[in-house]
Formats: structure tokens, C-alpha cells, sequence
């Protein structure tokens, strides 16, 4: 078997990443941006705290939609219709 060398990521390769999406119409951006915490004025590091609590609670809201919906969709399974004279 041939070893396949690993190719050194380049800086700006770990700093953006473009995720193909070929199922969907559209593709996913990550960007990663390294700022010491000592350069980040007070205000700032508030506000980007609070942007990290609201994707939890998006992340946590989407979840809650997926989980009804599966429950729906188990639930929907199980239901038996019975006719009464």
C-alpha cells in the first residue's frame, strides 16, 4: 500500500474552510479568527459572549424542532384507528 503524504494546511486554509454541500443549495462557511483576549476591549468580549450563548440557544431551539418531529413521526407510527359501531 502507498503512504500518501499529509499536505501542511496553509494559514488562511485554517482560518476559512468552505464545507461543499453537494445535497444542498448551499455550501457552509467557517471562519476561525484567532484574537488574543488581552487585544479585545471589555464591550467586546461581552458582546462575543452573548453571540456564543444565542448559537447554544439556536443550536438548542433546532434541536427541540428535530426531537417533536421524530417523536410526531414515532408517535404517528403507533396509532391504531378502530372503528365503533
Amino acid at each position: 500500500m502507498e503512504k500518501k503524504e499529509a499536505r501542511k494546511e496553509t494559514k488562511r486554509e485554517r482560518m476559512v474552510e468552505v464545507e461543499e454541500r453537494a445535497d444542498a443549495p448551499y455550501d457552509i462557511l467557517h471562519l476561525r479568527v484567532a484574537v488574543p483576549k488581552r487585544l479585545l476591549p471589555r464591550e467586546t468580549q461581552k458582546h462575543a459572549k452573548a453571540a456564543i450563548r444565542e448559537m447554544l440557544l439556536t443550536g438548542r431551539s433546532l434541536l427541540d424542532v428535530f426531537i417533536e418531529e421524530l417523536e410526531g413521526e414515532a408517535g404517528a407510527s403507533r396509532t391504531e384507528r378502530i372503528q365503533v359501531d
